[in-house]
């Protein structure tokens, strides 16, 4: 399968994928209220945290030895061992901690925790084999169907048990659709490792995991923080802005994970110009999209929360645009992050990770009592601003950066005359309803592509990917 196919795939279930994720937190929020919605977010962001541990990068190292071709049935089992040990050892602490997590979080979920992390690692484990084998399309359809099992079984546990505790057991059944369907769809078998592959595998991992901790942090620190100094309510509020602005990154991530084992490939053959090609064309692709999102939320973030979610989570307006803003950084950073794994160099984006952990805690803990959820998102923005400052400049060194400027402004100019018609028309009709606002949306989307398209080097690769999907 080609990169653009196996992309343009992942792409489409990511969104179909988050749409229904969208939908389930709409719905959930009428259904269990923002606090205790909020203890359920609280829930994943411990989990989160625990599967720093409980991961320690395995899965990134094993996605990266299988994708070399060598004794690919020895390093999953040895990423299976190696995950086992790591899960006793944080399940261990999870239980020594159990008065202070349930009293941090509201709940008593000890084991629904320690059940959660064995399920969630072991299914990582199977798709990043999935990704190593160059099979990441055929993984497209995994998530989905894992928010479809989590809607259904939370819709019916939440009807009898509205709490917290009735959505995390449908996003335990949930998870293990995934585990189920990617252990089935992998072609690898298990074999007995030898000592050599257990120590690959963990030598790769003790960078990754670093990684992986910036990842980690990145999409749950400020949650936390929030958590501490402020109500579940704000968390609830905090979390379903950052979901909204999520939306933004599945195209980026989506390439990024598909070019992932292709450039890994590419690494070990030395294949330098092919691989710059493919990078520059992806921040391309990233930018063009996260633009005019930006300008899009700057308008209608107020709209977006009240009608969607109701007017208690109305007070992370101002905290979405800049989350929106971040993630324009994020979306590069995305396609930066993944290359230089892919070339062999977790060593480099651990230091990158490091650096900017230390910076969003601090700036977390300082502007979180003062500012709330703006001082919250502005402490994300620009600690990963930071981090995708320092994988540019690690990746330069291995790899050429180069982009396509040109089109990045045209996708500007093109932003700025979309967010005009949008806030024009937003200011003669009046946004009451949902569907209104999806009509306002979807006129935004067309004005802004037709701008686009003007661009003849644009229409070009609109032409050529549309002609690679359906060849």
């Amino acid at each position: 399968m080609s990169i653009i196919k196996a992309a343009s795939k992942l792409f489409a279930a990511n969104v179909l994928g988050s749409v229904l994720g969208f939908l389930g937190i709409a719905l959930f929020a009428r259904q269990i209220g923002a606090t205790q919605l909020g203890i359920y977010f609280l829930f994943q962001a411990v989990v989160g945290i625990c599967a720093i541990g409980a991961d320690f990068g395995i899965s990134s190292a094993l996605k990266k030895r299988i994708s070399e071709g060598k004794s690919q049935g020895k390093y999953l089992f040895a990423a299976i061992l190696l995950k086992f040990i790591f899960l006793v050892i944080v399940s261990a602490l999870i239980l020594l901690l159990r008065g202070y997590l349930s009293d941090y979080i509201g709940a008593d979920i000890a084991y629904l925790l320690i059940l959660t992390l064995f399920v969630q690692q072991y299914a990582d484990i199977f798709i990043n084999t999935l990704h190593g084998e160059i099979r990441v399309g055929e993984t497209a359809h995994i998530k989905v169907i894992q928010r479809i099992v989590w809607i259904i079984t939370g819709l019916i546990i939440t009807y009898y048990n509205p709490t917290a505790t009735g959505l995390i057991q449908a996003h335990i059944i949930g998870a293990s659709s995934r585990l189920v369907i990617s252990w089935y769809l992998k072609d690898i078998t298990v074999s007995i490792p030898e000592t050599k592959q257990i120590q690959s595998v963990f030598d790769y991992s003790k960078f990754s995991v670093i990684s992986s901790v910036g990842g980690y942090l990145y999409s749950w620190l400020d949650v936390l923080i929030i958590g501490y100094f402020l109500t579940s309510d704000y968390v609830a509020a905090y979390e379903v802005a950052w979901r909204i602005t999520s939306f933004i990154v599945l195209l980026s991530k989506s390439v990024s994970l598909t070019i992932f084992p292709q450039v890994s490939e590419w690494s070990v053959e030395d294949a330098t110009d092919e691989i710059t090609r493919v990078i520059k064309d992806a921040t391309t692709v990233s930018l063009v999209i996260s633009l005019p999102a930006f300008f899009g939320a700057a308008i209608l973030s107020s709209e977006l929360l009240l009608l969607l979610f109701g007017n208690e989570y109305t007070i992370a307006s101002a905290a979405l645009v800049i989350l929106m803003f971040e993630k324009i950084f994020q979306s590069v950073h995305k396609v930066w992050g993944y290359s230089l794994q892919a070339i062999d160099r977790p060593d480099q984006a651990a230091v990158a990770a490091v650096i900017s952990i230390i910076v969003n805690i601090l700036l977390n803990i300082l502007l979180i009592p003062s500012y709330g959820l703006e001082g919250a998102a502005t402490a994300t923005a620009l600690s990963f601003l930071l981090n995708t400052v320092l994988h540019a400049y690690y990746l330069q060194h291995s790899i050429p950066i180069q982009f396509d400027r040109n089109k990045i402004v045209w996708s500007i100019v093109s932003s700025i005359v979309m967010s005009v018609v949008v806030y024009t028309v937003s200011t003669l009709a009046e946004i009451e309803s949902i569907l209104i606002l999806l009509l306002l949306i979807s006129v935004g989307v067309v004005v802004y592509f037709a701008i686009l398209s003007i661009y003849s080097p644009i229409r070009s690769d609109i032409k050529s990917i549309i002609y690679d999907l359906q060849t």
